[in-house]
């Protein structure tokens, strides 16, 4: 158990490290490739390069976000991310997340639903932490759900819990995928004509995130019917 505790405490170590040096090149890339998009200094007669230029800009906002994405699986994993507890507006918190995947839903043409009563409770929680919580949820269900299809975010109180439900019609887990999707660097589809970009931490953030609340993931799926993903909070 020590030597498995050690050798987890490294890796942990191993990934920060190894993030933080990623990010100083990424700040460059990102800053620079931004100045010339923008033509800060000059402008860009060649249409080529003002292409060229937001392709590194996008690509380096890709990249920064799978380093935050490891950043944050190894300060879960090795006890150092810090959570302020206090009281949230569960309405207020669903209704704007919902608003930030908006955009990228409408993209889609994917029709985003709130289902939220009223009386809602407070949560006694981390804010920041159910803000990633519910945006890697939501991120994932406008990723797997085809043009067309339908999201829905609903909650419940049930006196001992405050569940917060996200249920797409996208395109579902295999059933013996489900047990692995929750695992770092896991991704639901194998397939490559299927898979999405990502490190597949979105889920293994969300249930490191939950059950530092002691709370609890619980994922129900079928193929090409969808995916309903429950996070349940204690009161």
């Amino acid at each position: 158990m020590l030597a498995a505790n050690e050798a987890n405490r490294t890796k942990s170590e191993f990934l920060a490290t190894m993030s933080h040096e990623f990010r100083t090149p990424l700040n460059a890339i990102l800053g620079f490739s931004d100045m010339i998009r923008s033509q800060a200094f000059t402008p860009v007669y060649d249409q080529a390069y003002k292409d060229y230029a937001e392709e590194i800009y996008k690509g380096g906002q890709y990249m920064l976000s799978l380093v935050n994405d490891v950043l944050d699986i190894a300060a879960i994993e090795s006890g150092n991310r810090e959570f302020k507890k206090a009281s949230i507006s569960t309405n207020a918190l669903l209704k704007e997340a919902v608003k930030v995947i908006a955009v990228a839903a409408e993209e889609k043409r994917i029709e985003l639903r709130l289902d939220v009563p009223d009386g809602l409770p407070a949560l006694r929680a981390d804010e920041r932490a159910c803000t990633q919580i519910l945006h890697n949820l939501l991120s994932n269900a406008v990723k797997f759900t085809d043009p067309g299809g339908e999201i829905t975010v609903g909650t419940r109180a049930n006196g001992k819990a405050l569940e917060i439900t996200v249920a797409d019609t996208g395109r579902g887990i295999a059933p013996d995928q489900l047990a692995s999707v929750t695992e770092p660097f896991s991704q639901a589809h194998s397939d490559p004509f299927l898979s999405e970009q990502g490190t597949g931490l979105g889920l293994s953030i969300v249930k490191s995130l939950i059950e530092a609340h002691d709370g609890v993931l619980e994922i129900e799926s079928e193929v090409d019917a969808g995916t309903r993903v429950t996070v349940r909070f204690p009161l």
